[in-house]
């Protein structure tokens, strides 16, 4: 993965075979202790979607490459998990499907435009935003 970052928008660039979490992890710590995802372009294979139900998450493992949709979420240097993020995927059959993203692999390449900002938000013992 390589960013670029001013005045608190970051643009992001993960490549071809890259675990997106775990270099969504070292961007976490780079700026501004909140980061928003304003638009993910690219692809993923490998991903595992969840559902929440009753407090765990039935998962979805899509292994073929996938056209990422839409991804929106929140990375919180002082949260745990630091990271909160939804990924809608399209299928090469013309299937959409969504949903909580567990994780990913990069296929071909992903590029991630994230607003920074000054808030130190953290988690409640419910994983809700404190506020």
């Amino acid at each position: 993965m390589k960013f670029i970052e001013k005045n608190g928008l970051f643009v992001a660039r993960f490549d071809d075979g890259e675990d997106f979490i775990s270099e969504l992890k070292t961007l976490i710590m780079q700026g501004n202790p909140l980061k928003v995802i304003l638009s993910g372009l690219g692809m993923f294979r490998n991903v595992r979607l969840g559902y929440f139900e009753s407090g765990s998450y039935i998962e979805h493992f899509i292994p073929e490459p996938v056209e990422v949709l839409a991804l929106s979420g929140s990375l919180m240097k002082n949260a745990d998990p630091p990271y909160h993020i939804h990924a809608v995927v399209g299928l090469k059959s013309g299937e959409v499907r969504g949903g909580h993203l567990i994780s990913a692999e990069i296929w071909n390449t992903l590029e991630v435009f994230l607003l920074g900002e000054d808030l130190d938000l953290r988690r409640n013992e419910k994983r809700h935003i404190e506020i």
